[in-house]
């Protein structure tokens, strides 16, 4: 299953929920500023300035932002609905009036991230309200503030979306490229296992879903408890010296099986070598694992049968010895170091040699197994 960052009709990804939070935060921090200062008695502002920032511009910033949240939406229309709010701040208190420019410029350029169009179109609807809070207390050259903030409004949003726009088409051909790739990627700061950005193969691999590993600690559940300890703190020691490792140890399905995997991890670190970011790929090596495990076996029953086997790689000149296993040495009293890289024509040697030879010979022509019953006497000692 093909997996990316989730999106609403909106198109909104989570990179981009992330800094509509952030635009409200920020909101929020600056309303609530403006009404402790309007309190204030130096400031010289009405205290009905308090009370409408207080008491109806930051619940209106809390409201959008936990439905964006909810939601996941891109709330293009905010410049529309923030030249309303600032109208209303305006006619209460004109000489708020820089501020409301700066913060309508602020909406236009996080608008902008939703499209071009559809900001312009907001900024465009806002502008009624604007002069109309203007035109109640007679501002000199309205028309031209409107006009300059529209030319500013309008670049700034076509700026800021042709921005956003290259920025979504590179991280989606970025998303694309991770998830061509067989293999589970993670990002943490800066470890590994406490918490961390999964990404890539991980439900294929594992049966788990990217979301919940990535939640802190959940990574470190899947490592069975006897090989966790260890696992960490070889991976700490290597990510605390900023140098780049590779780790194999097992993980646990989501069905309980235990997965071979082998983690390769690359850390960056700032100028005096403190590590910043760690990044790995998890391949899943179970069956090489298996593979090698099987060929031990077969090594380790090949050393012990009783029966005399010689490997030998064929040639141009006739066949090279590679390896005998001990049983042919002890039938033989041929030692493995003398034969191994040399002819079969100094391995085998007496009166059944030549017949050897020459089904070795058949072999390789034809392709074909041979079966000799009799082979004559191949001792050292003839």
């Amino acid at each position: 299953m093909r997996t990316r960052e989730k999106a609403t009709r909106a198109g909104i990804s989570d990179f981009e929920l992330g800094l509509w939070r952030l635009f409200f935060d920020i909101r929020v921090i600056a309303t609530l500023g403006l009404g402790v200062i309007a309190v204030l008695p130096a400031a010289g502002l009405r205290a009905v300035v308090a009370v409408y920032a207080l008491g109806v511009a930051v619940p209106i910033q809390v409201a959008l932002r936990e439905a964006v949240t909810r939601l996941r939406f891109a709330p293009w229309w905010i410049p529309a609905l923030d030249a309303a709010v600032l109208a209303v701040a305006i006619s209460l208190e004109p000489r708020i009036g820089p501020l409301a420019a700066i913060l309508l410029l602020g909406s236009a350029s996080q608008a902008a991230t939703a499209g071009s169009r559809r900001t312009v179109g907001a900024t465009l609807l806002g502008v009624p309200f604007i002069m109309v809070a203007f035109a109640r207390y007679g501002v000199a050259d309205a028309g031209l503030i409107v006009a300059a903030y529209l030319a500013t409004a309008v670049g700034v949003t076509m700026f800021v979306s042709m921005i956003a726009h290259e920025e979504r088409l590179v991280r989606r051909s970025r998303e694309e490229l991770l998830e061509g790739i067989d293999a589970i990627i993670w990002e943490a700061r800066p470890y590994p296992y406490d918490e961390a950005h999964i990404s890539g193969h991980a439900e294929e691999m594992l049966g788990f879903d990217k979301a919940m590993l990535s939640q802190p600690g959940a990574w470190l559940t899947r490592i069975p408890a006897f090989d966790r300890a260890d696992l960490v703190r070889r991976s700490r020691e290597a990510i605390d010296a900023g140098r780049d490792h590779e780790l194999t140890y097992r993980v646990a399905t989501a069905s309980g099986e235990l997965r071979y995997v082998r983690d390769r991890v690359r850390v960056e670190v700032d100028g005096n070598g403190r590590p910043l970011t760690a990044r790995g790929v998890i391949v899943d090596i179970t069956d090489e694992v298996r593979v090698q495990e099987s060929n031990r076996n077969l090594a380790e029953l090949v050393e012990r049968v009783p029966v005399g086997l010689v490997v030998a790689r064929a040639g141009r000149d006739g066949f090279t010895t590679v390896s005998v296993n001990p049983a042919y040495e002890r039938l033989t009293g041929r030692r493995a170091a003398e034969l191994v890289g040399a002819s079969t024509a100094d391995t085998l040697t007496g009166p059944g040699a030549i017949d050897i030879r020459e089904l070795l010979a058949d072999v390789r022509r034809t392709g074909r197994s041979h079966q000799r019953i009799e082979a004559g006497d191949l001792r050292s000692g003839g």
